[in-house]
């Protein structure tokens, strides 16, 4: 018995305890405390005789050397005994690493793989994943991945894991800009993994919002084919109770875990955008798809071309069946209403079909109007005088007394701007601040030339010059028009930039547009006017206005 517990006792001292295995983290704790106060002191120091210094004007090369150096060997100790604390200090103070770029990743990378691998719950690695997510350049994009995917694998608390998978996903799409099939698709696994595992963390609202857009844009493709397939029913003399279910029911399940992981946009879309669709979409697929159709309009900016060609597509859709629908007034009464954000070619194939559809007076009146003043927005003149004539025929033959005067105010003013009105009066200033004034053109045939630096087409300026040059000795005159709302500073600055060496009238100010005296809507937009003062062409390319210029000169000689 006594040399049983002989032996008990040796092999209790020999084998370490609990508390002996705990004691070396924590020595290595208070050592790497006591250098980085050390440290702290000597960096204060060093400071304050480094102004000292730059005051006295001693050279840079002899300034005081930062105390880095000489305890960064200090430092690597500690982090080759295992603390991770001073491995932190490594990873964040490559600068006294070596001078080459090499030798540095080699050291960066060296301690932030023992950090991840030796210390997965350290209670700063959430600045390490931070560090890691930006450095892919600095560390090598292979080396950050594998590195997050060890972290999040070996790691307990679920901060880390989440900004590790986050962090990787962000990487492989490339800010989800990759082209890159593989990547993206792994990476879109990653965030779904966040939103479905960790629904409360920040990660997974950032995520949320990621995914909201990968979402949209697949609805928004779905919505196309379903456009499609509705359209081919209709074909085979189907009514809308046919058509195949609509794509956005099978969309709210997602939206509603995006919306829970904290996505704003999908809340809305949860509480809001689908309910309402989906009560009138239960009531009948028509007045669901033309709900949907002109909700579009409130959801999206008009300059989202790829919404706005959904939008269209799904009202093309309702037009279809809309000849004997009761809805049919309230779609042409809401795009009269949306007609400051769309220009013709978006409205105009869709109101043609309901004027040809319809059997109604109202709805056809209605549609008729509104295309009339959708072509007056026009880039060409045959637009201008397509509207002009619906103007017309509307004003001396139609049935309904409010759409007859609406159509008499819109030719009156379109008529103002059109061949054989007298120029309008232009207010502004050019360039050098100096006030246009086009009775000082009269006895020239001016060309008004309404454009923008940001919408010119290719050659566009050099076909000026060139116009501008080929008239040079005629009783001729070229005014540009920059619709650019640029100040005369920065017109200028641009202007000399581009070349353009011709007069232009300014449009900068917020209200009482050139444009809108002038009733442009495209810009190029050319003008040509006589030496009376009265608009001869408009709407028309600078071949033809050189054209148009030289006949009106040739007749007045």
């Amino acid at each position: 018995m006594p040399a049983l517990n002989a032996l008990f006792a040796v092999l209790l001292l020999a084998a370490p305890s609990t508390a002996q295995q705990d004691e070396a983290p924590v020595a290595l704790d208070a050592e790497y405390q006591r250098l980085a106060l050390r440290y702290a002191n000597a960096l204060e120091t060093w400071s304050i005789l480094e102004k000292r210094q730059r005051k006295q004007g001693v050279p840079k090369a002899q300034l005081a050397v930062p105390p880095g150096y000489e305890y960064q060997p200090l430092f690597e100790d500690l982090a080759k005994r295992g603390s991770a604390y001073a491995r932190l200090w490594m990873v964040q103070n490559p600068g006294f690493h070596g001078e080459s770029p090499i030798k540095r990743r080699a050291v960066l990378q060296r301690w932030y793989k023992a950090l991840v691998e030796e210390s997965p719950d350290f209670e700063q690695m959430g600045h390490v994943i931070e560090e890691l997510g930006s450095s892919k350049r600095r560390l090598g994009e292979e080396f950050v991945l594998s590195t997050l995917a060890t972290l999040s694998e070996r790691s307990t608390n679920p901060e880390y894991i989440v900004g590790a998978l986050y962090h990787q996903g962000w990487i492989l799409s490339e800010g989800m800009g990759t082209k890159d099939p593989k990547r993206r698709a792994e990476a879109l696994e990653i965030f779904s993994i966040i939103v479905a595992g960790y629904p409360t963390s920040t990660e997974a609202q950032r995520t949320a919002g990621v995914l909201y857009a990968v979402e949209s844009k697949a609805l928004r493709l779905a919505l196309h084919e379903w456009c499609d397939a509705c359209r081919a029913v209709t074909a085979q003399g189907e009514g809308p109770e046919k058509w195949p279910k609509n794509p956005m029911h099978q969309t709210q399940p997602k939206m509603a875990s995006l919306a829970a992981a904290g996505s704003g946009q999908a809340q809305q879309w949860v509480a809001q955008f689908y309910p309402a669709f989906d009560q009138r979409d239960r009531r009948a697929r028509d007045l669901g798809t033309l709900w949907l159709g002109q909700e579009f309009s409130k959801r999206r900016s008009a300059a989202e071309s790829d919404w706005m060609d959904l939008k269209f597509d799904i009202l093309d859709v309702a037009a279809e069946v809309a000849a004997e629908a009761d809805w049919a007034f309230g779609l042409v009464k809401g795009l009269n209403e949306e007609l400051p954000f769309f220009l013709p070619e978006r409205y105009a194939p869709l109101l043609r079909k309901l004027i040809d559809a319809t059997q109604e007076t109202r709805v056809r009146e209605q549609a008729q109007v509104t295309l009339a003043r959708s072509l007056s927005k026009g880039a060409s003149a045959a637009e201008l005088e397509e509207a002009l004539a619906l103007f017309r025929s509307l004003e001396a033959e139609g049935e309904i007394e409010r759409i007859r005067k609406e159509a008499e105010e819109h030719r009156e003013a379109l008529e103002r701007v059109m061949p054989g009105a007298s120029v309008p009066a232009l207010v502004g200033k050019d360039a050098e601040g100096v006030k246009i004034d086009l009775e000082a053109y009269e006895g020239k045939v001016l060309v008004l030339w309404f454009w923008s630096f940001n919408r010119k087409e290719e050659g566009q300026l050099d076909a000026v010059r060139a116009f501008i040059k080929s008239m040079e000795g005629e009783d001729f005159a070229f005014l540009g028009v920059n619709c650019d709302l640029r100040s005369p500073v920065a017109f200028r600055r641009q202007a000399a930039k581009e070349g353009v060496g011709w007069r232009n009238a300014l449009q900068y100010r917020r209200a009482g547009h050139m444009t809108e005296t002038f009733g442009v809507h495209h810009w190029p937009t050319a003008f040509v006017i006589d030496d009376a003062g009265v608009i001869r062409g408009r709407g028309i390319d600078l071949k033809s206005c050189e054209a148009l210029s030289r006949e009106l000169l040739a007749a007045r000689d």
